[in-house]
């Protein structure tokens, strides 16, 4: 400003009486000058946002849509780096201290194991995360509070509650007794999953029979188990391994006519029977929010972490059909949306 405070001073000055021509040189000389300190100025900040997604299956390819559109329709010129880590960890600790090598501006995070290994990469440039599609944050101690994350990370949590869940599959399956319960020992998300989903069942007269993998590849075994055993449906509540092989499991239990359950929405129309949850690219509009907000200077470690905005009961009246499973008008009636 001191600059062309004195460039104007010197510009008043050229409505002294002074030569035609010398005032003509000396306003060309300042308009050069004016020109050159203006070029001068600091140049808009490149913003760079990498995202980190620990496996690719559509519930995740769908909040990291999400993500990528809200962010694009705020900041047309940013520039995102998407990297899969094919449910490797080692890979995911590639990615992510890459991330912070290249000193980007904030890491958002698909998956717990991913979240996990960004922060504790994250620490040494106190680069921010924020995540979506975790489901227990506190848990995985990516926060110390909900209300308060304390620290570098924050985000968007696919948290549904078990019972509204279970209460939906029974009124489709009044007489279910046994439910499947696909799930990776090695997630946070699956682990803290299963108590809670075991206790809500006994609640209303079912039980869980969990199956444990630890790869994808371990997924059509532990499935065909399940159905050999006789059980009355299998749920898939956001395993991350599970959703992976989740055509291998559709297939199986669509061939031995068993309904499929899931708590992503998305998964419906890959061949679940239904659904209760959140709606995977809204997760990835809100994570895009977070971010901006983060960008815009707000600390992390003050950002409450969120919850679906809404959650949606879905239906396959199709695999109904394929799988003979009659649906009531009641049923269809309350249902949010019906894929036929």
């Amino acid at each position: 400003m001191t600059y062309i405070r004195s460039i104007q001073k010197f510009k008043t000055t050229l409505n002294l009486p002074v030569k035609g021509a010398l005032k003509k040189v000396a306003t060309f000389f300042c308009l050069t000058l004016l020109t050159a300190l203006t070029s001068q100025a600091a140049p808009e900040k490149n913003i760079t946002v990498g995202i980190l997604q620990i496996v690719a299956h559509p519930a995740l390819d769908k909040s990291q849509q999400g993500i990528i559109d809200g962010h694009k329709k705020k900041y047309p010129k940013i520039n995102i780096t998407v990297k899969i880590a094919q449910g490797n960890i080692l890979n995911a600790t590639m990615i992510s201290q890459k991330f912070v090598s290249d000193g980007v501006d904030v890491i958002a995070v698909l998956g717990t194991t991913a979240a996990q290994v960004a922060a504790k990469n994250a620490q040494s440039t106190h680069t921010p995360i924020v995540f979506a599609s975790i489901t227990d944050p506190l848990g995985a101690k990516l926060v110390k509070s909900l209300d308060k994350p304390g620290g570098l990370v924050t985000g968007v949590s696919n948290y549904t509650e078990q019972r509204p869940q279970l209460a939906y599959f029974k009124e489709i399956l009044p007489n279910i007794k046994t439910l499947g319960f696909i799930y990776n020992p090695g997630e946070a998300n699956s682990v803290a999953l299963l108590e809670p989903t075991t206790k809500a069942a006994k609640n209303l007269g079912i039980r869980i029979i969990p199956a444990a993998v630890t790869k994808t590849t371990e997924v059509s075994l532990a499935t065909q188990k399940l159905v050999a055993n006789g059980i009355d449906g299998i749920f898939i509540n956001n395993d991350n391994t599970a959703l992976s092989a989740f055509d291998v499991i559709a297939q199986i239990t669509e061939r031995h006519k068993v309904p499929l359950f899931v708590s992503d929405t998305d998964m419906v129309k890959q061949g679940a029977l239904a659904a209760l949850g959140p709606d995977q690219y809204s997760l990835g509009l809100q994570c895009a929010e977070m971010l901006a907000d983060v960008l815009e200077g707000k600390n992390p470690a003050t950002m409450p972490v969120q919850f679906p905005a809404k959650k949606e009961r879905y239906l396959n009246v199709k695999m109904a059909q394929k799988i003979g499973v009659d649906l009531t008008k009641e049923l269809l009636k309350n249902s949010d949306k019906l894929l036929r």
